[in-house]
């Protein structure tokens, strides 16, 4: 008879079995028993699929900068230094409403400046136009940058072109130190099309002969600018922020390269409304040891379409607060069952955030991107507020904080073991590259040491 719910390759029948002197045992095993073979045929195929499964999974490409093309290491004095920057700020009604990507930029250009340089032109881009556009001019930025650097900043209006190169000519001798804005970059169509042989980049590296990018928020974008061309005249180098950001980053990738690090917990909360987004940050984080991952705000609509089975790594907002549309006339109603709903809500319920809490408190390191709520709404900014204080408080933990509107959260507050990144979809970016094994991010891979053996 079989021996049923045996799962063993074979059978020790005692019974059966008998000393056959000094030294000598007949045993008798009985392996032809139905539930222990399909057990075995399982077990098998479990292993087939996780040998699969690791010979398939990409080995992550340890990427560092590399020091030499530092700004430490750059030689500045009486040099035309050229350095791009990302001031991409949110404005409303001509009002800048967060500065941190300008103030991101000073300790880049405080540097530049101490090294006595013949002239520092900035160069940055706003908002997305298409050809020349007054409403994405730079010139509303003079006076803030002038403001933070404490010295007069002439504006170049007419960015890449003759006229300014003649500007630039006629000043380089009797007014050095001088510094420029140049007007939006992405007013030349040319700027997105990273070709070393249109005019537009040759005329771009007659603008000096020191050319240093410090946008980490572009790096994923191969735009002229941002990878910006080197030629046997001029050097080129990252400043300090894009050297912040890589490093700021290590405690979670870490991971995927230490040992060591791998008992450490890693939390990612993933908000915002477009799953679509996240998706690839989703799939990456649960592919990364010891990581949890915490999905609410918006996502939880799609999630299903997307998840038709929720990993077990991933804990859902169970609950929300939400209404048939933001509008004033719609006041906000408990859902206890976002699930039984098909997702939803503009803000997170109770349940949700005790669930976060909980994971939070287990995690040793945390990455969030993406607000839990409408944070614009005040009536749906409680469950992303209560978060942040509660991350606050977190001192002993390292919380990396993934731009945009998360980042807002935090403005203002002396807490240094939270990092503020100025990425967004650069900071998404190059956490999937370092742990999907792909090539870094363009606006990286110019200054970067990549280190392809396998970290075990």
């Amino acid at each position: 008879m079989d021996f049923m719910t045996t799962v063993t390759p074979s059978i020790l029948d005692c019974r059966a079995s008998m000393d056959m002197g000094p030294g000598t045992m007949k045993l008798m095993l009985w392996y032809d028993n139905e539930w222990s073979y399909s057990a075995q045929m399982i077990r098998i195929m479990e292993h087939m699929a996780e040998y699969d499964e690791k010979q398939a999974a990409p080995k992550p490409v340890k990427f560092d900068l590399a020091p030499q093309m530092s700004i430490r290491n750059l030689h500045l004095n009486g040099k035309k230094v050229v350095a791009r920057f990302d001031f991409n700020v949110p404005v409303d009604k001509g009002v800048v409403m967060d500065d941190l990507r300008v103030r991101a930029a000073l300790p880049t250009i405080h540097h530049i400046l101490d090294s006595n340089p013949n002239r520092l032109v900035l160069v940055a881009h706003f908002g997305r136009p298409k050809g020349k556009d007054e409403k994405n001019s730079l010139k509303f930025l003079v006076p803030i940058i002038e403001k933070l650097i404490e010295r007069p900043v002439k504006f170049l209006a007419d960015g890449v072109s003759a006229e300014t190169l003649d500007e630039l000519e006629k000043n380089s001798e009797g007014d050095k130190g001088t510094v420029y804005l140049l007007e939006n970059i992405r007013f030349h169509d040319a700027e997105e099309k990273f070709d070393p042989e249109n005019e537009l980049s040759a005329m771009y590296q007659q603008l000096g002969d020191v050319m240093i990018a410090d946008c980490f928020g572009c790096v994923h974008r191969k735009h002229m600018s941002v990878c910006h061309l080197k030629n046997k005249t001029n050097q080129s180098g990252y400043g300090y922020l894009i050297e912040q950001e890589v490093a700021a980053l290590n405690p979670l990738l870490a991971q995927e390269y230490h040992t060591e690090n791998k008992r450490k917990k890693v939390l990612g909360i993933m908000g915002g409304a477009k799953i679509a987004d996240k998706q690839p940050m989703i799939d990456c984080l649960s592919k990364m040891p010891n990581t949890r991952i915490f999905v609410g705000g918006g996502l939880t609509r799609n999630w299903t379409d997307q998840y038709p089975i929720t990993p077990a790594t991933v804990v859902l907002a169970r609950d929300a607060y939400g209404a048939a549309s933001l509008s004033k006339e719609d006041a906000p109603k408990y859902i206890p069952n976002v699930e039984a709903v098909g997702g939803g809500g503009f803000d997170a319920g109770p349940a949700a955030l005790r669930d976060l809490y909980r994971e939070i408190d287990n995690a040793n390191v945390i990455f969030w991107n993406g607000c839990l709520g409408v944070i614009e709404d005040d009536r749906y900014r409680t469950g992303s507020k209560l978060i942040t204080d509660y991350l606050l408080a977190q001192t002993h933990k390292t919380i990396i904080i993934g731009g945009g509107e998360t980042a807002s959260l935090f403005v203002g507050q002396n807490a240094p073991h939270v990092y503020l990144s100025t990425g967004g979809g650069a900071l998404l970016g190059h956490i999937k590259s370092q742990v999907m094994g792909t090539e870094p991010l363009p606006g990286l891979a110019v200054f970067g040491d990549v280190d392809s053996s396998d970290s075990e």
